[in-house]
């Protein structure tokens, strides 16, 4: 189990990752905990929101031809293709990543624009990001073509584990077209696994995707490199007056969305709330 605190609005938010069944919650002072893709869906102390995390798992423990058969013939092919146009990729460590802010900016940019102009609100989160860094558990790789970076990913990681937390792919008007830009990404995921499985990681967790019988045109690219699927939750827990407050005014939010939902199309949401 990793944790990692940080204030926003002046509230203390602390990030558990990869907290196993027998693990407990640290007893620090914090105003809330946020726990991410718990394997069980409660929490003794509350209020608390509890979200259902569907997500799809690599098992990096096979060897590097298995690892190639499991991911589709199409997906291989980019991976050959890119290598072939002379796309690279690099991973950066923490320790580098902090004398990288330029590289940071650069990925928090091309992050919110192209979420922004999908009309989705995604929202890079720097300070979150730098406390990521600083307690060693942040990886980032890059693919570039001609000099530019063109695909993004970052990665939470402990001795076992390395689970997606923001990637994007760069795609701009006087940038390369787009097919390039797809290869790119293709190849820094191929080459993130080889990564992560070559320092001896046993597993690669994509992030999460949001449907597995409805999925979107991002959870099919994820679905072609043949994780499997699994469903965790995230806890968002008070723990101070404070923070017991922040989650009490959380739940309500929810609540109001699943009340809408409902309303509007029938679909029926699978937050619990407790």
């Amino acid at each position: 189990m990793l944790t990692t605190t940080y204030k926003k609005k002046g509230i203390s938010i602390t990030h558990v990752w990869f907290m196993e069944e027998t693990d407990k919650l640290p007893a620090i002072k914090t105003d809330i905990f946020y726990i991410h893709d718990s394997p069980i869906d409660r929490i003794e102390t509350g209020p608390a929101v509890i979200l259902p995390h569907r997500t799809l798992i690599s098992d990096l423990n096979r060897s590097e031809e298995a690892l190639s058969r499991s991911i589709s013939r199409k997906c291989r092919q980019m991976v050959k293709q890119a290598e072939q146009d002379g796309i690279t990729a690099i991973v950066y460590s923490s320790r580098e990543l902090r004398n990288k802010e330029n590289l940071l900016k650069e990925f928090g940019s091309s992050h919110d624009k192209v979420y922004e102009q999908k009309g989705i609100q995604a929202i890079f989160n720097h300070d979150l990001v730098k406390k990521y860094i600083e307690a060693d558990m942040l990886i980032v790789s890059v693919a570039s073509f001609g000099g530019k970076n063109i695909a993004f990913h970052s990665y939470i990681i402990s001795d076992q584990f390395a689970r997606g937390l923001y990637s994007v792919s760069n795609y701009r008007e006087n940038g390369p077209d787009r097919h390039i830009v797809v290869k790119a990404n293709t190849y820094l995921h191929y080459k993130d696994l080889l990564h992560f499985r070559k320092k001896g990681l046993s597993v690669y967790d994509w992030g999460g995707v949001q449907s597995f019988d409805e999925p979107s045109g991002i959870d099919r690219f994820k679905m072609k490199f043949g994780g499997q699927r699994r469903t965790n939750y995230n806890i968002i827990a008070g723990q101070s007056v404070v923070g017991k407050a922040t989650v009490t005014a959380l739940k309500m939010w929810y609540r109001l969305c699943t009340f809408y939902r409902k309303i509007i199309s029938g679909f029926s949401t699978q937050t619990q709330i407790v």
